[in-house]
């Protein structure tokens, strides 16, 4: 049975009871909790306080309450400083504690090494702050940050701006899963937010953040590349061709696009004459270009 996983797991782990608390805690209620912190810096000492609720987007009927054992980890560091981390058991609704730093610290992650299964939130200027120190984080923690900045403005305590804003450093990173962390929620302003006199300068944000990227990689795979550029790609083609219809980049698409048209028979696309992986993005750019017919031919092969 459950309880004797819970009981062995809690033997074998040398934590006890505690541990089957904990696990218990996920077990018996459903969803996932979130974090909200406080953080308050007097006289050198910064004081935390978490509130645990349970996560849920903006318009959910759900019940928020709920109540967690978590295993909390935060990392923080002063100015200049090697980061250090500090772990507490999260066992109430809400708890305040001191961090052991001699300095108030200049940033504060929640998540230290994204070992914890919990979201959280940052007051704006908290998440400004760790924000800056994005570029120097590992990748899982770079995540958890993302994750963070879109749950947050999923449940409307982030705004649209703040979103733009976090996109910035991690727009830098080589990892496609970081680059483009906020791109999907960054689609969904445009689409459903933006007004048309808006649009436009989104489009030149998305293509000032990602070209110097695009541009590195390039529109064809080359020998012995990062196989993660593949992916990465696709989705900035995908966003800067397609979506935000920025000529540099449509331009090899199109070329690719009907050099496959002059090849192809009146019955059939030459679509194998296409870069596999950027076969979505030509055929959306020749759409917008040429029409519903050639979209309606495609889907008929």
């Amino acid at each position: 049975s459950s309880d004797d996983l819970l009981r062995a797991l809690a033997a074998s782990s040398g934590k006890g009871p505690v541990l089957e608390r904990a696990m218990r805690s996920f077990l018996n209620q459903p969803g996932i909790p979130t974090l909200a912190v406080d953080s308050n810096c007097k006289n050198g000492t910064l004081n935390v306080t978490l509130k645990q609720s349970r996560y849920l987007p903006a318009g959910s009927r759900g019940e928020a309450r709920g109540r967690w054992e978590l295993p909390v980890c935060l990392k923080y560091a002063e100015a200049g400083r090697e980061p250090q981390e500090q772990c507490l058991l999260m066992d109430q609704a809400v708890q305040s504690f001191k961090l052991d730093a001699p300095a108030c610290p200049a940033w504060l992650l929640p998540n230290a090494g994204a070992a914890g299964y919990y979201r959280f939130s940052l007051s704006p200027a908290a998440f400004t702050a760790l924000f800056t120190q994005i570029p120097q984080l590992p990748p899982a923690e770079q995540m958890v940050a993302a994750d963070a900045v879109s749950a947050g403005f999923k449940r409307g305590t982030l705004s649209a701006p703040q979103l733009l804003e976090a996109m910035a450093p991690l727009a830098t990173s080589s990892q496609q899963h970081v680059a483009t962390a906020l791109l999907g929620d960054f689609e969904w302003i445009r689409e459903n937010l933006a007004s048309e006199t808006l649009t436009p300068a989104l489009r030149r944000y998305a293509a000032a953040l990602y070209a110097p990227k695009l541009r590195e990689i390039g529109p064809a795979r080359r020998a012995g590349e990062d196989p993660d550029n593949a992916l990465l790609r696709r989705a900035l083609y995908g966003s800067l061709a397609v979506n935000a219809r920025v000529p540099e980049f449509r331009a090899p698409l199109l070329k690719a696009g009907n050099e496959m048209l002059a090849a192809s028979s009146a019955d059939a696309l030459a679509l194998d004459l296409l870069d596999q992986e950027l076969l979505g993005p030509v055929l959306s750019v020749l759409g917008q270009e040429q029409g519903v017919p050639l979209l309606e031919r495609y889907m008929g092969e």
